[in-house]
C-alpha cells in the first residue's frame, strides 16, 4: 500500500481486501507453532494490515477492522491475542494520530489483556500503550 502511487487500493477494494486479511491474520491453526505463526504474522499479516489502513484513512472504515481485531485479543490461544494486541499497536503506529478515535473503544480491551496470564501478551500491550501515549 506505502508503493500504491496510481491509486489501487480504494474504498471497495479495502472493503473487500480488509476482513480477508484480518481473517488470514488470526488463522493459528494453519500453523505448526506459535513461533512460526508469529514470525509470519510480524513480518507479513500485521504489516499488511498496519499499510491498508493507513492508506484509507478514513475511521468509519477502520471501525470494522479494529473491532475484529479488539475481539480476536479475547480469543482462547495465546498465540491469537499476541498477535490481536500486536496488530492493534501496529496500526496506530502506522496511522498515527488520527486513529486515537479509536482508543475509547480499546480501552477495555487493553484492561483485560494487562490481566492476561500470559507475560508476552502482557508486555505487548504495555508496548502499545506506552506508544500511544
Amino acid at each position: 500500500c506505502k508503493n500504491d502511487s496510481d491509486g489501487f487500493i480504494n474504498e471497495l477494494r479495502y472493503e473487500e481486501m480488509m476482513p480477508n486479511l484480518v481473517a488470514v491474520l488470526l488463522q493459528r491453526d494453519a500453523f505448526s507453532s506459535d513461533e512460526e505463526y508469529l514470525q509470519f504474522s510480524e513480518s507479513v499479516m500485521i504489516p499488511s494490515v498496519a499499510n491498508l489502513a493507513a492508506k484509507m484513512g478514513k475511521d468509519l472504515l477502520w471501525k470494522p477492522m479494529n473491532h475484529s481485531l479488539l475481539m480476536a485479543s479475547r480469543d482462547e490461544r495465546t498465540g491469537v491475542r499476541l498477535v490481536a494486541i500486536k496488530a492493534i499497536h501496529a496500526v496506530f503506529e502506522e496511522v498515527g494520530e488520527e486513529y486515537l478515535l479509536l482508543l475509547p473503544e480499546c480501552m477495555p480491551f487493553f484492561s483485560e489483556l494487562m490481566e492476561d496470564d500470559t507475560p508476552e501478551v502482557v508486555n505487548a500491550t504495555v508496548q502499545a500503550m506506552q506508544f500511544i501515549e
